[in-house]
C-alpha cells in the first residue's frame, strides 16, 4: 500500500544518452539528489525521462541535469496539490 506522505521517483534514460556507465551514473546522481531533498514527502509520483543533448561533455551534462532537476522540484513545491 502506498503511503500518502512518500513520493515515488521513476527514472527512464534513453540509450541515446550514452553507454550504460553514463546512464547509470546519471540515475544514481538523480536518486541521491532526490533522497537528500525536502521533496520526498510530497506524496506524489515523479517520472523523469532523460533524453540526449547535443553536448557530449559529461561534466556539463551532469551540471545541466542537476540544475534542471532542482528547478523542476521547486516548481512542484509552488503548486498546491
Amino acid at each position: 500500500m502506498l503511503d500518502s506522505n512518500n513520493t515515488r521517483l521513476g527514472i527512464s534514460v534513453s540509450r541515446k544518452v550514452g553507454n550504460s556507465v553514463l546512464r547509470n551514473r546519471l540515475k544514481r546522481i538523480l536518486r541521491e539528489t532526490f533522497r537528500n531533498s525536502k521533496y520526498k514527502s510530497l506524496g506524489i509520483d515523479l517520472l523523469i525521462n532523460l533524453r540526449p543533448i547535443h553536448n557530449n561533455d559529461e561534466a556539463i551534462y551532469e551540471k545541466n541535469l542537476l540544475s534542471r532537476f532542482r528547478n523542476s522540484l521547486q516548481k512542484i513545491d509552488n503548486v498546491k496539490i
